[in-house]
């Protein structure tokens, strides 16, 4: 079949062919609203995901029918799209004999068209703009981009970095995911050696997608103005996105800072623990800074386990499955593949492993290496079996609960 965006389009409508969408996430609300908007009917297109707790649930007035559904439907009468950002995990469970498609072409072709109406529809509990959208699908063709590499075993392309500038934070949430809740005496970066490993990842990676700068809560760092300029001598990142939980006000120079390093500032609204979160969004308006504030929905993700000693097959399926097995962090110098475990081994050399993580800075020469092996070759973490699961199973809970205690690690 064609990869030319319009004959795909042309095809679909004239032969009335099922269109499959794999994966009911962010990018499959953008790309419905495109093939409705391309004359593709709604009885045309079969919702799958392979999350078990999303199988007969609407989204987008389309009922999403669990992936294994795939072999019931004919792959010459059928299209697949892949639309969420785990290609990998979807190529390896789809047929050869069904064509299977980037959604990045019609994207491209077609977003110029994309209504105003389908951007914000009543099912999201933040608004979107067209550079929402766009980050959105920068992301996905990232994961693509990530894939092929590592195929070829060329570019080391990464998804993210989460560069931890502080444990400390202004909330005590019993359920972080990033386990702030379990710091005792939560520390500031050092701000020379977070310079000095954010060098030597960025000398010797080809790109990242978004560096990611939160802790704790970042604006209490109080190196974070002259962190944000330093990052502006490289060049082979996309964006800085700084996470907040509205509780501070940046002073002036750190906006200042914001501004010229061109950050994207992510606010998390906790509602009334979110004190400061008016006069933050003001201050941002009135600066033109880029910034979204969102209502998050939070799993039973943030607690650390007894060891539960289960056996590979089940850690390595717990690790396939896990929403952030690609978020590489950056605390203290180290570099780790997930913020779970970062800030695991930070808290305690109990759950300390050391081939879970790179001191960036100890392997001059062959650090990219040492990077595209905690990246790519990783079928699972020892943290994995202290850890409740990051996938969308896990049952929601009360968001920013507060506790006055520091919680205890299990021993």
């Amino acid at each position: 079949m064609s990869n030319n965006p319009f004959e795909i389009m042309d095809k679909v409508k004239n032969e009335k062919l099922n269109v499959i969408l794999y994966g009911a996430g962010i990018q499959c609300r953008t790309f419905i609203s495109l093939l409705r908007f391309k004359g593709v009917l709604d009885e045309q297109i079969i919702l799958l995901d392979s999350n078990e707790s999303k199988t007969g649930r609407k989204f987008e007035k389309i009922k999403i029918l669990n992936s294994n559904k795939i072999n019931k439907f004919d792959p010459s009468k059928s299209i697949v799209f892949i639309t969420c950002c785990f290609p990998a995990q979807i190529l390896a469970s789809v047929k050869n004999d069904f064509n299977v498609y980037s959604i990045i072409p019609i994207y491209n072709q077609f977003k110029s068209f994309l209504p105003e109406i389908e951007i914000n529809n009543g099912e999201l509990k933040y608004e979107r703009n067209i550079g929402d959208i766009t980050r959105e699908f920068i992301l996905y063709d990232t994961e693509f981009n990530n894939l092929y590499s590592s195929i070829e075993n060329k570019n080391l392309r990464l998804k993210s970095i989460d560069a931890v500038v502080t444990e400390g934070c202004s909330l005590k949430c019993k359920n972080c995911s990033n386990l702030m809740q379990y710091y005792e005496k939560p520390q500031m970066a050092d701000y020379e050696l977070l310079i000095s490993s954010t060098d030597t990842i960025l000398s010797n990676v080809d790109f990242v997608f978004e560096w990611r700068i939160l802790g704790g809560e970042p604006f209490i760092f109080r190196n974070l103005d002259k962190y944000l300029l330093h990052l502006k001598k490289h060049s082979n990142f996309g964006n800085i996105i700084i996470y907040t939980n509205g509780t501070i006000l940046p002073k002036q120079s750190l906006i200042n800072a914001i501004k010229e390093s061109n950050s994207i500032v992510d606010i998390s609204n906790y509602g009334p623990h979110s004190r400061k979160l008016h006069e933050l969004t003001k201050c941002l308006e009135e600066n033109n800074i880029p910034f979204a504030c969102k209502e998050p929905e939070w799993t039973d993700s943030g607690r650390v386990t007894p060891t539960q000693n289960l056996p590979q097959n089940q850690l390595e399926e717990r690790f396939f499955n896990c929403c952030t097995k690609d978020v590489l962090t950056l605390l203290h110098g180290f570099l780790y593949r997930c913020p779970f475990s970062a800030n695991l081994m930070n808290l305690s050399d109990h759950y300390l492993n050391e081939s879970d993580r790179v001191f960036v800075n100890n392997f001059p020469g062959v650090v990219r290496e040492k990077i595209k092996s905690l990246y790519r070759e990783k079928a699972f973490l020892s943290a994995c079996d202290n850890c409740n699961g990051r996938d969308y199973t896990v049952p929601l809970i009360p968001v920013a609960e507060q506790t006055r205690e520091i919680l205890k690690l299990p021993t």
